[in-house]
């Protein structure tokens, strides 16, 4: 459970540099703002995802799992806000 944590604290930390990178504070047009909200969604996704994969598995068991939950909660969380956008 603690490797969970970890993991999903080391995937928040790298959504946190990306989100900073991309200079979220400046939205001066609404393509700009949904374009942005697709990330939001994909990376919360992915954090979400990758917390959940990471309950699984044992060693390189755990990674996978990890991986898998990280890309199909990113997959999800994407589809998620594009359809709220529509």
């Amino acid at each position: 459970m603690v490797n969970g944590f970890k993991n999903a604290a080391r995937t928040a930390a790298v959504a946190a540099v990306a989100l900073s990178a991309a200079g979220l504070g400046l939205l001066p047009s609404q393509a700009q703002a949904q374009q942005t909200s697709q990330l939001l969604g994909t990376l919360l996704g992915g954090i979400a995802g990758a917390g959940l994969g990471s309950q699984f598995g044992d060693g390189s068991g755990n990674a996978l799992a990890t991986g898998i939950g990280a890309v199909g909660g990113a997959v999800l969380g994407n589809a998620l806000v594009g359809s709220l956008q529509s």
